[in-house]
């Protein structure tokens, strides 16, 4: 049974801007993502029989996040494979009624449980709402803009569909009133805010859009795509630390007592997490505090709030959990390159301390957590170095 079926090979275009992502790995023929697709064929090849039929058909999604649900699936599954481990589909455990993804065994038995779990970048409501602003960006890089690169701007969010045939519209007329030469010379002098800007409102959102002249051996080209620079027209704070602590807390109380370890893995998908963010979520934020009153002179003093996955207000909680194995914005692209890492359970029931030690491992010291290198991942996954670009070096 195969995920993909045969792109045209004459489609060698970039994804559009509300494209899924498995909708333009299996229609790209670019040889990149032709190697992608083999190495998940080959993966789903060793997935066993009876549960490959579900896996490929969530693997088929459009949903972007029901896609990274599955391959995150056959991810775990084919690393495992590859650190000497195997794995059982959805096993039984616990006296809940259900089903871990994966019970990982050695040779010498049950190891632990295996649960994978992605967290998105934004909600459901935020995730329809990017999906209504790619639009926009999709339909304006269907208009003609030789001249210019547009630099797009988006402030607030649509509730509702915007109409593609107007925002188009209203960008092509700003386009068609502009004077090149103009535009270039007050750009060379102002900077690019100095160049002329328009808006679209629809409800609550508002398109910003200004355009950045092209150089004049450049004119008339009409094979670029005219959107240049896109993004949130405000900045935000990302919070990393409380939705991978959320997720840990869930999957841990889902089985009731077991006989064995449970270890939680996480995707977080479009996000960078570094250790700080993961030790804020097992064992509480940090906090700071002084012991004099002159705040000018005296030295802060870190303390962590009771209030992680693994510490709460009374001491250590989820002690089921022995372990939590993240990782950053895994995509089928990138498995040769982000690395998940372990982090052990100082006070959990079943110590996971030998798990997967070709991956880079966190594990308890006195009061500290001292990380240990694992091997390159590209090593473990048996891929070259580069993949999928090894032949452009990259």
């Amino acid at each position: 049974m195969r995920i993909f079926d045969p792109p045209d090979p004459h489609d060698v275009g970039p994804a559009k801007y509300g494209e899924a992502n498995f909708a333009y790995l299996e229609r790209t023929a670019r040889p990149e993502f032709a190697k992608v697709r083999h190495l998940l064929e080959t993966w789903v090849e060793n997935y066993p029989i009876a549960d490959r039929a579900n896996l490929v058909k969530r693997m088929r999604s459009h949903d972007d996040h029901h896609h990274a649900a599955a391959f995150f699936e056959l991810y775990l599954h084919a690393l495992f494979f590859a650190l000497g481990y195997s794995a059982d589909v959805h096993p039984e455990a616990g006296d809940r009624g259900r089903t871990p993804d994966f019970a990982i065994r050695t040779k010498l038995g049950t190891a632990f449980f295996l649960e994978a779990a992605v967290v998105a970048e934004s909600s459901n409501s935020d995730r329809a709402a990017s999906s209504r602003i790619n639009d926009v960006v999709d339909a304006l890089n269907e208009i003609e803009c030789p001249d210019y690169f547009l630099h797009l701007e988006h402030y607030g969010t649509p509730a509702t569909p915007v109409s593609l045939k107007r925002v188009r519209e209203v960008v092509a007329a700003f386009i068609a009133g502009l004077d090149y030469e103009k535009v270039r010379a007050d750009v060379a002098k102002h900077g690019f805010d100095g160049g002329p800007r328009g808006e679209f409102t629809h409800g609550d959102y508002t398109l910003s859009f200004a355009a950045n002249p092209v150089e004049h051996d450049r004119r008339g080209y009409l094979g670029h795509r005219p959107v240049g620079m896109n993004g949130p027209g405000a900045a935000y704070w990302m919070d990393d630390s409380s939705p991978l602590r959320d997720k840990v807390k869930l999957k841990a109380g889902r089985y009731g007592p077991l006989n064995t370890g449970l270890v939680v893995a996480v995707n977080m998908l479009g996000r960078h997490v570094d250790k700080i963010d993961v030790m804020q979520a097992l064992f509480g934020k940090e906090t700071f505090s002084f012991q004099a009153e002159d705040f000018e002179t005296a030295e802060p003093i870190m303390r962590r709030k009771r209030d992680g996955a693994w510490v709460g207000p009374s001491g250590p909680i989820n002690r089921g959990v022995s372990a939590v194995i993240v990782v950053s914005s895994l995509l089928p692209w990138s498995v040769a390159v982000e690395a998940p890492q372990v982090f052990h359970n100082p006070y959990a029931r079943f110590s996971a301390s030998n798990l997967a030690d070709r991956l880079i491992n966190h594990r308890p010291i006195g009061d500290k957590m001292l990380a240990h290198d694992g091997d390159p991942m590209h090593s473990i996954l048996g891929l070259a170095p580069g993949w999928p670009n090894e032949a452009r070096s990259v």
